[in-house]
This record gives structure tokens, C-alpha cells and sequence, in this order.
């Protein structure tokens, strides 16, 4: 849903971008304009920040989906205060639309990215980095009566793992000893 928010929002800035680039119009009290976004863009920068690492460290993804949103905000922010700061003292109208333009773009490239990771989530997509960690576990903590392990799957819960796997011990075990 953030993901898809992102696509939407970045597509509206596209069109609205475009009309303006057609039917231009006298941008009003820019600097003040420019210290309530810049106010913005730190607030967003931290949040995002604090969301991604929390969502990281916790395995959420729809934590680290929103971190990712604040940081696009925060980005597209950035650009539009250059934008706003060009505009200020050239007094060059367009540029607003071209900036738009140019930061719907990364909008909408972020919200893609979203959108790949949270439908890679739902369909079980093979994450390698999360699998070479567990092979990396597993062999530090291997056993010596462990002959073979096979057809491991690491199956993601929101935060909790489940770990499927085939272990073959020596023939000789009872089920008590395996």
C-alpha cells in the first residue's frame, strides 16, 4: 500500500508538473516557502533514518517501507528547495515545473523499489543475503554427526524466521540420538 501511495503520488506530481509547465503561474513567498520545507525535509531525513534502521534490525518490512518513503521525501525536498532557491533569485518560473519533473521520477522509482520488495515478501522470493547468513550459522555451528543438510528454506513471518530443512544423521541413531 506505501509502495502503491508513492506510484500514485509521484505520477500526480508528474501531471500537475506538466500543467504548470503549459500554464505557468507566479510562485508567492518563496523563502518562507523554502524554510518550512527545509524544516520538513530535517524531520523527514530523521524519521526515515530511525524507521529504516528499526525496520532492519526487526525484519519489518512495512517498517522499513516507511522509512524508505520519509527518505524519498526527504530527497525530493532537497530538490525542490534548489529548485525554490534557483527560482528565488533567477526568478525563473519553469524551473519549478522542471524540478518537479525531474524528482517525480525519483518518486517514482522509489515507489517501484517498494512495491518489488513488498510483492518479493508476499510470493516467498529467495532473499540471498538472509540465506547465505543461515548457511554461514549453520556451518559455524555445525555438529560432527551431521552427515548432510539439505533443501534448507527460510521462510519470513514479519520478524520471525522459520527454517525448514532435511538433516541426515548416521544410520545408527535412534530418534532420541537424531
Amino acid at each position: 500500500v506505501e509502495g502503491t501511495m508513492i506510484l500514485i503520488a509521484g505520477l500526480l506530481i508528474l501531471y500537475t508538473a506538466f500543467i504548470h509547465l503549459l500554464h505557468p503561474s507566479q510562485l508567492n513567498k518563496v523563502d518562507t516557502g523554502m524554510l518550512l520545507i527545509g524544516v520538513t525535509a530535517v524531520l523527514n531525513f530523521v524519521a526515515g533514518t530511525i524507521c529504516i534502521k528499526t525496520g532492519t534490525k526487526n525484519n519489518s518490512l512495512a517498517l522499513v517501507a516507511s522509512g524508505k518513503h520519509l527518505l524519498s521525501d526527504t530527497y525530493s525536498t532537497v530538490g525542490i528547495l534548489i529548485g525554490l532557491g534557483l527560482i528565488y533569485f533567477t526568478n525563473i518560473q519553469w524551473i519549478d515545473s522542471a524540478v518537479a519533473i525531474l524528482f517525480s521520477f525519483v518518486i517514482l522509482y522509489t515507489g517501484y523499489k517498494i512495491v518489488r520488495t513488498s510483492v518479493g515478501g508476499i510470493m516467498d522470493e529467495s532473499d540471498r543475503t538472509l540465506l547465505k547468513k543461515m548457511v554461514t550459522l549453520l556451518n559455524g555451528n555445525r555438529r560432527e554427526n551431521w552427515m548432510d543438510l539439505h533443501n534448507l528454506r527460510i521462510i519470513k513471518y514479519g520478524s520471525t524466521l522459520h527454517l525448514d530443512a532435511h538433516l541426515t544423521v548416521p544410520w545408527y541413531f535412534n530418534v532420541h540420538e537424531a
